[in-house]
């Protein structure tokens, strides 16, 4: 199998990594050990790349970090010179250029964690500054992550997350809908908790929908692969492609279906699409889009499916199409919007 360079060069760089190679065999952080056992454990498919970052990281050999960069750059090109040497050693020549590369930028961003090991001193974690974004009914936005992640956050939504990922995850916390379109990171999993239930992806595009006081909490995979569960719960449901899962809160369970890609994730792009809806959908969205309240007087639907594709339509234009089909007569004073059975 080709190795991923890129994952390679995640690992390198990734200070728990540096710092898991650095103190192997000696008592190290349990925890940091454990991670890296899961981490393992979880992507067999890395284990080359795994390998060969730690032979690369395994080079550097500083006995005096504290001299001049420049005198610690010279150590460093004597390592590979001598590690390049076709003595029996794991590194070849074809992989000169790669090594030279990967210990420079290691000189770069990691030399400080080297540093701190060898005076042994204390890791303190940053501490997390979280930041949220309420969007209120009728408002849609966009939100981009430090990591390159884009969010698209619907109307009557809130989402919080860490001004910087600093941890071994890149979580964050729904409460709405939202699009999201991950930037990839294999050692970084993007975590998103809503309303009981966590969906995590390495890189992926996925709309989450989990609104205060539906029972279900829809996750639909546009591309990619993600994996959903229960917060409380240690089993999981791993998700393909164009299909749909739905949480039911009042059971526990979950079941698995197709979806229209333009009913579900549309509204992103400001496409309104209701597919065989209920009157209760139908008033809910509208509620959410145009942010606007509904009185409803008199009139009652009974099984009528509502059925339709709007981009760019007023309210008023909506309302009209559907209170023609449906029998019912509405009127829009400023944000509360009444409907009573027709009179035809």
């Amino acid at each position: 199998m080709k190795k991923n360079e890129n994952t390679v060069t995640d690992l390198l760089l990734n200070e728990d990594f540096q710092r898991w190679v650095k103190l192997r065999g000696t008592a190290q952080d349990a925890e940091l050990e454990q991670y890296w056992k899961r981490w393992q454990e979880e992507h067999p498919e890395y284990q080359e790349e795994l390998k060969e970052a730690v032979q690369l990281l395994e080079v550097l050999k500083f006995e005096e970090v504290s001299s001049p960069r420049e005198e610690s750059k010279k150590k460093v090109w004597n390592q590979i010179d001598t590690a390049t040497q076709p003595q029996g050693q794991w590194l070849t020549t074809s992989n000169w250029w790669r090594v030279a590369a990967a210990i420079l930028l290691l000189l770069g961003v990691g030399f400080s964690f080297y540093y701190q090991i060898q005076r042994q001193t204390t890791v303190v974690e940053e501490e997390l500054v979280w930041i949220e974004k309420e969007n209120p009914l009728g408002q849609r936005s966009e939100v981009r992550l430090t990591d390159g992640t884009k969010i698209w956050l619907n109307a009557g939504s809130r989402i919080r997350f860490p001004k910087k990922f600093v941890k071994e995850n890149r979580r964050v916390i729904l409460e709405g809908e939202a699009y999201f379109e991950v930037a990839k990171d294999s050692l970084k999993p993007f975590i998103v908790e809503s309303a009981g239930v966590e969906t995590k992806v390495l890189g992926t595009e996925f709309n989450v929908n989990a609104y205060p006081g539906q029972n279900e909490v829809r996750v639909a995979l546009v591309e990619g692969k993600v994996v959903v569960k229960e917060r409380a719960s240690t089993g999981s449901m791993e998700l393909m492609p164009s299909t749909m899962l739905i949480y039911e809160a009042n059971t526990g369970k979950f079941k698995e279906s197709g979806f229209d890609y333009t009913e579900v994730v549309g509204w992103k792009d400001g496409v309104l699409k209701f597919k065989n809806a209920s009157f209760n959908e139908v008033l809910e969205r509208l509620s959410r889009w145009y942010g606007v309240s509904f009185q409803v007087q008199g009139y009652h639907p009974g099984q009528y499916q509502f059925n339709g594709e709007f981009k760019g339509k007023s309210l008023k234009t909506i309302l009209e199409g559907f209170g023609f089909a449906s029998k019912f007569d509405f009127q829009i004073d400023g944000k509360t919007v009444t409907i009573r059975k027709s009179n035809q």
